[in-house]
């Protein structure tokens, strides 16, 4: 497997984190590293916070785990710029995310789904976690990007994501396959309107440190995600 930058940080949420962890599913880009099989593939993204989501129904749930969370010693940060789901203990940052968007009035619409497909991960000192599979993964990335990407892959981490997981997972057409119609076609419909922008033959290169041989590789897998739905 390539080298993960972030497993460090996925160790040290696992330990801060505990019992807890059981009842959490790691999304967003630090579970980018974790679905890479391919040893040769570039690095994935550091990225410094944890995604997880935690299946709770309603906010008065959701408060109540934030409460598990804060007697573990986390601290919920204040500010105008901090997510309403985060929290920390140095040198951990986890974002808490429940599965109903109506909660926070923010989330994604593919995390149901992802929690209830989600895998499992053994990381090195021996914590178990549960994680997003390859097909949510790219789903979820593509809802963020419609939704913060602003139509400009070049400038985009949700994408940079999604191109890393297409390089660097080999297998990804036979699980894409085996996924449901509804993933196959917003996957589809997205990444098809993303090879559209102009811009993106022009981005494409810049996320591998051999553009020139990786990105049409990429792309043919793209194309070929782009004609599953």
């Amino acid at each position: 497997m390539a080298t993960d930058p972030n497993l460090a940080h996925l160790e040290a949420a696992a330990e801060a984190l505990g019992p807890l962890l059981d009842d959490l599913c790691l999304v967003g880009g630090c579970a980018a590293g974790l679905l890479i099989t391919d040893p040769g593939a570039d690095p994935v993204r550091p990225t410094l916070d944890v995604d997880l989501i935690v299946e709770v129904t309603g906010y008065i749930p959701y408060r109540g785990f934030c409460e598990k969370l804060i007697e573990r010693g986390f601290e919920q940060p204040i500010g105008n710029d901090v997510p309403l789901c985060r929290f920390t203990r140095d040198p951990v940052c986890v974002d808490i995310m429940p599965l109903d968007e109506q909660v926070l009035g923010f989330g994604n619409p593919w995390y149901r789904s992802a929690f209830t497909s989600r895998a499992t991960y053994r990381l090195p000192r021996g914590a178990t976690l549960h994680h997003i599979d390859a097909p949510h993964f790219l789903a979820t990335k593509l809802a963020a990007y419609e939704g913060r990407g602003n139509n400009r892959p070049v400038e985009s981490q949700d994408l940079e994501d999604l191109i890393r997981v297409v390089d660097g997972r080999p297998d990804l057409a036979e699980e894409m396959a085996a996924s449901s119609l509804k993933l196959r076609r917003y996957v589809a419909r997205v990444l098809s309107a993303v090879t559209r922008n102009e811009h993106f033959n022009e981005a494409l290169p810049t996320y591998f440190e051999d553009g020139t041989e990786r990105a049409p590789i990429v792309f043919q897998r793209i194309e070929a995600l782009c004609g599953a739905g």
